[in-house]
């Protein structure tokens, strides 16, 4: 039932579909509403608002998505159970915590897609103190077409050991992948950023830098082309290296 398998290396390409969807629950505190564990931030969380059973957590994808695992971001996971929905209204049991089978991570993977549109985790015993969730990520694809490709990025050397990289928004994309390194064929290193036209990242002096700025959303990633960073700061003015 519990359907625990180590996460797929050949699906590292599912993509995050929970991102911002509406969130209910039964209960939360003042500053820790449920949005807080759909918002890819660390530094927030939802908390219920007492530690007893029955308390629950909602997500509504806002329609049916194809599902292939959750991320669960709670300490209490070993009282938890996970249900999924088509419609709001009748649900199934997806992974029940509960029963101690194996060691539980937080992370459960199907091991095929599920078509669901809603998501409800609800804890089933006491605790001694109230329930949060850090994260409820829910992974798999989408109904629509990839973003659109971003063009004509731009970046600049703000010093020696920094540089940062600027593009213009997508309308179709949920957030950006930007990948970077001292070889345009080994862009190994990466950063992700949600609703944003820019980051900046740390890298050994005296290389070259070469950079892409992939755009995604539900549906899939769209690389971006490979580019030099062309520009140094000197004295807060930026100068171009020809």
């Amino acid at each position: 039932m519990n359907n625990i398998i180590q996460f797929p290396k050949q699906r590292a390409d599912l993509m995050l579909l929970s991102y911002k969807k509406h969130a209910t629950a039964s209960t939360y505190k003042s500053n820790h509403e449920p949005c807080c564990a759909v918002d890819e931030n660390n530094k927030t969380y939802w908390s219920s608002a007492s530690g007893l059973a029955g308390e629950w957590f909602q997500i509504d994808l806002g329609a049916l998505k194809s599902v292939h695992a959750v991320q669960i971001g709670s300490k209490l996971t070993a009282c938890c159970k996970l249900n999924g929905s088509a419609d709001g209204k009748s649900f199934t049991l997806l992974f029940d915590g509960t029963t101690g089978e194996s060691p539980f991570d937080g992370l459960v993977v199907f091991e095929g897609e599920k078509r669901l549109r809603f998501l409800k985790l609800e804890f089933a015993s006491d605790a001694s103190d109230c329930f949060s969730l850090f994260d409820f990520r829910v992974l798999g694809f989408g109904n629509g077409n990839v973003p659109q490709k971003v063009e004509n990025p731009f970046a600049f050397k703000s010093s020696n050991t920094q540089a940062t990289v600027c593009w213009n928004k997508v309308s179709t994309a949920l957030g950006y992948n930007v990948r970077f390194g001292s070889d345009p064929e080994q862009l190994y290193n990466s950063k992700s950023v949600y609703n944003a036209d820019s980051l900046s990242f740390d890298f050994l002096s005296n290389e070259m830098c070469y950079y892409a700025v992939d755009s995604f959303n539900e549906n899939g990633v769209t690389k971006g082309d490979i580019n030099i960073i062309n520009a140094v700061t000197v004295n807060n003015k930026i100068r171009r290296v020809h």
